[in-house]
């Protein structure tokens, strides 16, 4: 069957789906979002970090919960 137009529907066809499918490829490498994932711990910080006493003394250790950004956090179940 003869094209209306005197052209094969395939000549004609390629250079517009091609045109389509670099259209479509361009926009869709568009950024839709992006995502920060920080991984943030808490560790228990003795001060002071050794001590030495003589026998039979007591001696004693503060012990603190530490954020991941070094801020002092309170201690669970504490009224702070």
């Amino acid at each position: 069957m003869a094209s209306p137009l005197g052209v094969s529907g395939s000549l004609f066809l390629r250079p517009l789906l091609l045109l389509w499918l670099l259209v479509a490829s361009t926009v869709s490498a568009a950024v839709l979002t992006t995502l920060e994932l920080r991984v943030l711990g808490t560790r228990l910080a003795v001060v002071p970090g050794e001590v030495t006493v003589p026998r039979n003394i007591e001696g004693s250790v503060k012990v603190e919960f530490v954020a991941g950004d070094g801020s002092v956090v309170p201690a669970p179940g504490s009224m702070a």
